[in-house]
């Protein structure tokens, strides 16, 4: 709490909740942007979860961060949103964002409809994404899919009654022709005989 020789203050200034542990640390005052991303990504968490991201009462570096998914979990808060909180607030200041800028373009990629690259997004995920932000073009391409598979099931399933009717036809027209053939044999030994 002393002022050092010069004349900066070594006291800790902050909200416990919100604080970055390299605040919380006085002999490792490296406080930067980074730190201020920490508290934003605290403010997110509040916003989130509708608490402080820490108890007040542990007024230390060492502090348990609980996802904000987990702690307040009948909120329903999207796996993306957890993703960047956790990466905001992350303990080491190199694994967080390195600018707010970086921070505000994964809320807006979130608020656009895309996964944020701190959430790792699976394939399915992200073709959710995709289908939720186009829906319109993908309800049209699904209405297309259908029709265009129910016209070739129609197509292909005609085409084997036609195939089985002309097979049909071919068979009966070989009999018709054995017939004919032994009627006109028949006829030909009868005139023979006559």
């Amino acid at each position: 709490l002393s002022p050092d020789i010069q004349g900066v203050s070594n006291e800790c200034k902050g909200t416990p909740a919100f604080m970055a542990p390299e605040q919380l640390t006085p002999n490792k005052k490296v406080v930067d942007e980074r730190t201020d991303i920490f508290s934003l990504g605290g403010l997110l968490y509040s916003i989130l979860t509708k608490k402080v991201p820490f108890d007040i009462k542990s007024f230390n570096s060492k502090r348990e961060l609980i996802a904000p998914s987990k702690r307040s979990p009948e909120l329903h808060i999207d796996n993306g949103l957890v993703a960047v909180c956790l990466k905001a607030m992350s303990e080491n200041p190199e694994q967080r964002y390195q600018t707010v800028d970086e921070l505000r373009h994964e809320i807006d990629r979130y608020l656009d409809g895309f996964a944020p690259s701190a959430e790792n997004a699976s394939f399915l995920k992200t073709l959710s994404l995709l289908v939720r932000r186009h829906k319109k073009i993908c309800v049209t391409v699904m209405i297309a899919f259908t029709i265009i598979t129910t016209l070739i099931i129609g197509f292909i399933t005609r085409l084997k009654i036609s195939e089985q009717q002309i097979l049909e036809a071919l068979n009966v027209a070989t009999e018709e022709t054995a017939r004919a053939e032994k009627e006109r044999s028949r006829a030909e030994s009868n005139q023979q005989k006559a």
